[in-house]
């Protein structure tokens, strides 16, 4: 995180996605801070917190989907999907 941090003071208006594990409310308010976008494993996503994410400003980023579920994840409205698959 830190170097994303010293990245965001070089680069103020330059898109920055931090890879996170985990989401609670003290990455949330991480995300707020440092004005970071979210990239995050698919299987910790729900509809809630991706409007709770979008209604900050924060971009989603869901990692690696490669199953059947990419079609949730679009229903709900995530605005990227990273996937080892593109059929």
């Amino acid at each position: 995180m830190d170097n994303l941090i010293r990245l965001r003071g070089l680069l103020p208006d330059h898109p920055v996605q931090f890879l996170t594990g985990e989401l609670d409310d003290a990455v949330f308010k991480i995300f707020i801070h440092e004005r970071m976008d979210l990239d995050v494993h698919y299987s910790i996503l729900t509809k809630e917190w991706i409007d709770r994410l979008h209604a900050a400003g924060i971009a989603v980023n869901c990692r690696t989907v490669d199953d059947p579920e990419i079609c949730r994840l679009i229903d709900w409205g995530v605005d990227y999907i990273t996937s080892n698959r593109c059929e």
